[in-house]
């Protein structure tokens, strides 16, 4: 009797224990996608389970998760993974799959639909469901941490979000595959979609530039604020993220460019210097010597202030009539017109110098700056006047008359300064 009631109560204690659980606890496992996120592909040519329409609210119980190692993890986590599994969007394998089955679905339907249909409303449509596809593909990428699947998953929500048109949610999941897969086979393609972005960017822009206290609240395209420095933000990061990459060079010198035109002359001339030195078998390497030249010419303030960034953009010029003598022939006038200008430059730094002393009668200084003039700079309109000083202060003395003479005595004169240092000092006369 006791037997009985026993194997009874077992039978029934198994039997709810099967309608609480389902019966997915007895199913095989299932297969581990191996090529998802392939761009126009047909996904009822995959290996998938048959595709049906899943609801997101619930829960597919996945026995492979709960056979994993638990892994550390705070109380915060915890909680936070227990909520997701009780609102149906915890890990789950199985519902991962069919999530990215259903998004690749949407996603090709939307691909197919761009390709054909072109009238406004049809447009916005394809863009509506790119949409959908890319909120498909983020909960089947969270479903699935780790995985190969998740690294589809979140490159192809990436791929969603730039077909319809949300640059700024597009470059945050492509930045997001990069930090948490840096070695993932999306990489080129990846900063080549980053690249369009911030060229897009720049080019609204530069045809209605944002000052710095505009928002936008209108167009999905943009960045809410500030488009020009996010875009400078997206080229920097692909130079750091692949700096051998095939649009390391090319992202370098958009950036270095937009600098140079609003205006950024010191971020323009690190830029351009940076392309040449790291960059040097690129094929801007031209236009980074010509434009860095330019950059360099804009940074030289005049003549009161230092004259190193002029002898660079002098240097660049060197460098481009040994390196690149073709395209030197070819723009002969802008040229020598660069020449010329630096030529100027430097003389004029001459004069103000010399008239500097000139006017503190120190008239040994200035002749120095005079001469460098007449001899150096014949062709320049200070050689005429420099010539003019030379000879109306060649009898006057070097040297300004000290009018305190009495407090001069009272220091070492600066002309026995090499005397008192070869005189031995108190210690080596006691030795």
């Amino acid at each position: 009797m006791n037997s009985l009631f026993f194997h009874r109560t077992l039978t029934l204690g198994s039997f709810c224990l099967v309608l609480c659980c389902g019966c997915t606890q007895f199913k095989g496992s299932a297969p581990v996608p191996t090529s998802y996120g392939l761009l126009h592909r047909n996904v009822e040519m995959s290996e998938l389970p048959q595709v049906r329409q899943v609801n997101h609210e619930q829960s597919v119980p996945d026995p492979a998760g709960e056979r994993e190692e638990e892994r550390e993890e705070s109380s915060g986590q915890y909680l936070e993974r227990q909520l997701d599994w009780l609102r149906g969007r915890g890990e789950n394998h199985q519902a991962s799959i069919r999530l990215l089955a259903e998004a690749e679905q949407i996603y090709n339907q939307a691909t197919q639909a761009r390709a054909t249909d072109t009238t406004i409303r049809s447009m916005e449509a394809t863009r509506s469901r790119y949409l959908q596809a890319a909120e498909i593909y983020n909960l089947a990428a969270h479903r699935w941490p780790d995985s190969a699947l998740q690294e589809d998953a979140m490159f192809m929500a990436a791929e969603s979000y730039f077909f319809g048109q949300r640059y700024p949610e597009a470059d945050e999941r492509y930045e997001r595959v990069i930090k948490a897969y840096p070695k993932t086979r999306y990489l080129d393609q990846i900063q080549r979609r980053r690249f369009a972005i911030a060229r897009y960017w720049l080019q609204v822009n530069q045809l209605d530039h944002q000052q710095f206290y505009e928002f936008n609240v209108s167009d999905e395209s943009l960045p809410w604020r500030d488009q020009f420095n996010y875009a400078l933000r997206i080229l920097d990061q692909i130079r750091l993220d692949d700096p051998t990459g095939d649009i390391a060079d090319d992202a370098t010198l958009m950036a270095a460019d937009a600098c140079l035109e609003i205006g950024r002359f010191q971020q323009a001339d690190s830029l351009f210097t940076d392309l040449i030195k790291t960059f040097p078998s690129s094929e801007h390497q031209y236009r980074a010597h010509w434009s860095g030249m330019l950059a360099k010419s804009r940074l030289y303030r005049g003549p009161h202030y230092g004259e190193e960034v002029l002898l660079e953009a002098e240097k660049l010029l060197a460098q481009l009539r040994r390196q690149f003598p073709q395209q030197t022939f070819q723009r002969q006038e802008q040229f020598a017109r660069m020449q010329a200008e630096i030529h100027y430059k430097k003389a004029e730094r001459e004069w103000v110098n010399g008239q500097f002393f000139d006017q503190r009668a120190a008239y040994g200084a200035a002749r120095i700056y005079y001469q460098t003039l007449v001899s150096e700079y014949p062709d320049t309109p200070f050689a005429k006047p420099a010539q003019e000083r030379l000879v109306a202060t060649r009898e006057k003395p070097a040297k300004p008359r000290q009018r305190f003479q009495w407090l001069a005595d009272l220091f070492d004169d600066k002309d026995n300064v090499q005397e008192l240092l070869k005189k031995p000092s108190a210690a080596e006369i006691q030795e």
